[in-house]
């Protein structure tokens, strides 16, 4: 995650049915972000209350927590760590930045998409327009006084 632990801890894969029974520790708050980053809607929204309060974080918790629990009795104690080490502190400014930079990117994206759209739904209207006019049957044109009392 951005801190380079090697020296201090040696990394191994294992199933979670090798832990069954046992406490496992947690950490919420990057699990917390996890859920309100995945778990949205089909439109791309949050998930939400009636209330508009969002709740895909702890739908997420709760369909985590209780699979682990159910299906490997696993023991979960959630940790809430404080203000993030000085070590890592380098690492947050980075991820804001780049936060912050691709967010201007995506307005900028999504400002040049919906001009494109906008343009061509014109086009297409304008071109849909046309085509109907065509089709039109043309109308008469106007005779002169003299004409439509047969006279000559």
């Amino acid at each position: 995650m951005g801190v380079n632990l090697t020296p201090i801890a040696v990394k191994e894969t294992i199933s979670l049915d090798r832990l069954a029974g046992r406490t496992l520790a947690v950490d919420a708050s990057i699990e917390l972000y996890q859920f309100l980053s995945i778990m949205r809607l089909p439109d791309g929204s949050l998930l939400s209350d009636g209330e508009g309060h969002v709740t895909s974080h702890l739908n997420g918790i709760l369909f985590r927590s209780t699979r682990l629990i159910s299906e490997h009795k696993a023991r979960l104690l959630y940790v809430f760590d404080g203000r993030p080490p000085e070590l890592k502190w380098r690492e947050i400014e980075k991820r804001r930045a780049a936060k912050a930079k691709a967010e201007r990117e995506y307005e900028r994206f999504s400002e040049r998409r919906r001009s494109k759209i906008e343009a061509q739904a014109e086009r297409d209207v304008i071109r849909e327009l046309e085509d109907t006019a065509k089709k039109l049957p043309e109308r008469p044109k106007k005779r002169k006084k003299n004409q439509k009392n047969g006279e000559s």
